[in-house]
């Protein structure tokens, strides 16, 4: 197999945060964010081979990120998180 280019990681790593924004929770928000930057923050791997094992890795992690959100669309809480609430003046 071919070593993945660097645009395919990025578009993994922006399909991330497209999805972290979609959550209501500030919470569930900033574990997406922190998430995918642990899966990408990790060492490069040495070969293609690695490198694509990574990348399949990398999108796995994003379709349980999918998931959860989709989860939460239905059962999470519609009231919006302390940390989500403007403060007056």
């Amino acid at each position: 197999s071919a070593r993945p280019s660097p645009a395919d990681m990025r578009a993994v790593y922006r399909a991330f945060l497209r999805v972290s924004k979609g959550f209501n929770d500030y919470n569930m928000r900033v574990y997406i964010r922190r998430r995918a930057g642990e899966v990408f923050r990790e060492e490069p791997p040495a070969g293609a081979e690695q490198a694509v094992e990574a990348l399949r890795s990398a999108r796995k992690t994003l379709e349980v990120a999918e998931r959860q959100k989709r989860v939460y669309e239905l059962f999470g809480s519609k009231h919006p998180s302390i940390l989500d609430v403007k403060s007056g003046p």
